[in-house]
């Protein structure tokens, strides 16, 4: 179903790639129970929170994702750092950005890399990290807070290019070395623009 979900967003079908998320929702809090917390139905949660934000239906993104991350805290615990807890954060951050909502997505995305800092405490250098710092230096730049933006995207560039060493084309590269052009150009720094 999940496929079947993807061909159809892909498409532009939206109301039809939502409803094949909706199915295997349903079926796994039949085959679960209702009411009862389950790894599996928070996963299904999420993803039909994802793709309610593709779809620009941002309340019920949220309304899922609020649900998937109570499910989640009750299954791993209110204290614990988790994985799946850090995904149902990813996607909150991205329905604020869509929204361009930036200071709150940044909110989310700082609370992103504490967690993703600690679920990655022995490797410095993952690309978890180097996508959410990459993310924070994108708010800063559209907060117009440029210096911080810069420094945030360098620190993803540097990650990027340890991570993809034997790539020096990688679009993640690409894209971060476009953006510090950008940036270097609203603060006048044309030359290293």
């Amino acid at each position: 179903m999940r496929i079947l979900s993807d061909i159809h967003n892909h498409l532009g079908d939206k109301a039809k790639a939502v409803e094949y998320y909706e199915q295997p929702l349903s079926m796994l809090i039949q085959q679960h129970g209702k009411g009862i917390d389950h790894p599996d139905v928070a996963d299904a949660t999420t993803r039909l929170g994802r793709i309610f934000i593709n779809t620009n239906q941002l309340s019920k993104a949220r309304n899922s994702l609020k649900q998937a991350s109570a499910m989640y805290h009750r299954v791993h615990g209110t204290t614990a750092i988790h994985a799946d807890i850090v995904v149902v954060l990813k996607e909150f951050d991205r329905s604020h950005f869509y929204e361009e909502n930036y200071k709150t997505a940044l909110d989310y995305y700082k609370k992103e890399l504490i967690m993703y800092k600690q679920l990655h405490s022995n490797d410095e250098c993952s690309v978890d990290l180097a996508d959410t710092i990459q993310r924070i230096g994108s708010c800063y730049n559209q907060i117009n807070s440029h210096v911080e933006a810069e420094k945030h995207m360098q620190q993803a560039l540097d990650m990027n290019r340890k991570i993809y060493r034997n790539e020096k084309n990688h679009e993640d590269i690409a894209i971060i070395l476009k953006t510090l052009g950008d940036i270097n150009f609203k603060m006048g720094n044309h030359e290293k623009a």
